[in-house]
């Protein structure tokens, strides 16, 4: 990778992996109780997940990231990376 290609990278969250496999599954969709898991605030997660045009910042995906290596899960699947 060359330098320049370092100025077009993007980072964002997978929307639909998240919810489905994490907020739905693992917390049966329970703002409280994920929030809680992801060290984050449950207002800040609520608005996340249910305003679609919302983006989550490096602070959000860098929980999430820390979330998918405590529990062994690929955090690739939940956070994708665009050159």
């Amino acid at each position: 990778m060359q330098d320049s290609d370092l100025n077009h990278i993007s980072i964002g969250l997978n929307r639909e992996n998240f919810i489905k496999e994490i907020f739905e599954k693992e917390f049966n969709a329970s703002i409280k109780l994920c929030a809680a898991a992801l060290e984050m605030a449950p207002n800040y997660l609520r608005d996340l997940i249910f305003t679609p045009t919302r983006g989550a910042g490096n602070k959000t995906l860098s929980h999430i990231y820390r979330y998918c290596k405590r529990t062994n899960k690929d955090p690739e699947r939940y956070i994708f990376v665009k050159k």
